[in-house]
């Protein structure tokens, strides 16, 4: 064979090493598309959101991972993205693959496609508290499936991290359809025809990608080289006690918060977005005679206040300002429309001080409320409903009451 090799003119000789290396690529990535069919829980979950939307389907359904078929679109009137109003369809089974010790991996979704334990509630019959989790979304969710179980209470929770990005995603949206901007479709790698079906091709391109930003940033910070992109916040924590430190978020999620506090610190967005829904609100409360009741929900590194170190010093002062930034605008403006406010922010930090390293309220690494912070939230909640004054006050613009003057003048 070498000898034969050897006599083929040079053309031919590197045509033949061509054709050898393209067939051993060609029974690697066989291989490799075997075994990912075989076993697609080699996939990383972090790579999987970015493969081709039809791919994607088909490995999350074979792993029991949340999927287009178990969720629905609800409609809506406000001319926000249609894609960010999705619900979980009704009696679904929902699995997500996270790591930290204690979560809940696989739950049910009751008759209307929400988290809510079996008979918890019976078809048909009132509600008498519903709670939303953020602003614009939900006040569709709201006027659709929750007004009409005629609520006594609706309590709207704000949640620290990342309500802010969405309101602002609601408004530049609406303004981009309102001046008829649509954004450019863009054709990519994981688009092609062999993306829509090959598990290793949708594997090879994303992890590539990847790989190339991972360098280009890593080539920017070690050697000053441009990568020609602004580099990505470090937003990894930890939480310090006595016994010993806890890493927070060492998959280094979230950064839209960082980005989002450094633009309003920086004057470019503004809180104000919020208004219209918080004026919709009480507009729903007095027309459908519930009780409106803004909720705060701190991030960890609030609740535990005492004990947060961040890896990127910048953040030591900008967070904490992000946090009293919004829990202000929200007091006041509850003052000046009239819902009531209940920060949740002295509640989770009494907690947080003390019971300490070994029994937390948020999980390390998907930074979600523990079974203890669910616990915390529902006592501090009940207590303000039952005392009618939020279970602790912030420093600036605090309601005196679960119902301030200008709530008391249009209580149905």
């Amino acid at each position: 064979m070498l000898q034969r090799e050897r006599r083929l003119p040079p053309a031919r000789r590197i045509l033949f090493i061509v054709l050898q290396a393209l067939l051993m690529l060609l029974v690697t990535v066989g291989l490799l598309e075997l075994s990912l069919r075989l076993f697609p829980r080699l996939i990383p979950a972090f790579l999987l959101v970015d493969f081709n939307p039809g791919v994607r389907e088909a490995v999350a359904e074979r792993l029991g991972l949340p999927t287009e078929k178990s969720v629905r679109l609800l409609p809506r009137d406000d001319g926000g993205p249609p894609r960010r109003l999705r619900l979980f369809r009704p009696a679904a089974k929902i699995t997500w693959e996270m790591r930290d010790r204690g979560f809940l991996r696989t739950v049910q979704m009751d008759p209307l496609g929400f988290c809510n334990p079996p008979g918890a509630r019976a078809p048909g019959s009132r509600a008498e508290l519903l709670a939303g989790i953020g602003l614009y979304e939900y006040l569709q969710i709201l006027e659709q499936i929750g007004i009409p179980m005629s609520p006594r209470i609706v309590v709207l929770n704000f949640y620290e991290g990342n309500d802010l990005r969405d309101a602002l995603h609601f408004s530049e949206y609406r303004r981009a359809v309102g001046q008829g901007r649509q954004a450019p479709a863009r054709r990519l790698l994981k688009d092609r025809p062999l993306a829509r079906h090959s598990y290793a091709y949708n594997l090879l391109v994303v992890g590539t990608r990847r790989l190339h930003r991972a360098v280009r940033l890593l080539l920017e910070k070690r050697l000053g080289i441009p990568s020609g992109e602004e580099p990505p916040p470090d937003f990894r924590y930890r939480l310090t006690f006595p016994e010993g430190a806890i890493p927070f978020n060492e998959e280094d999620a979230d950064a839209d918060e960082v980005r989002s506090a450094r633009s309003l610190r920086a004057g470019e967005i503004d809180l104000g977005v919020f208004r219209e829904g918080l004026e919709t609100f009480v507009e729903l409360s007095r027309r459908h005679g519930f009780k409106a009741i803004v909720a705060y929900t701190p991030s960890a590194y609030t609740a535990y206040a005492d004990h947060a170190v961040f890896e990127d010093a910048g953040l030591q002062d900008l967070m904490p300002w992000f946090s009293r930034r919004q829990r202000e605008y929200l007091a006041k403006t509850g003052q000046e429309l009239g819902y009531a406010f209940v920060d949740l922010t002295p509640a989770l930090q009494a907690a947080a001080r003390s019971l300490g390293r070994d029994d937390l309220l948020y999980f390390p690494s998907i930074l979600h409320f523990t079974a203890r912070g669910h616990a915390v939230v529902a006592a501090a909640l009940a207590e303000a409903l039952r005392t009618g004054t939020p279970d602790g006050r912030i420093s600036a613009g605090v309601q005196d009451s679960l119902f301030p003057p200008a709530a008391r003048k249009h209580r149905p």
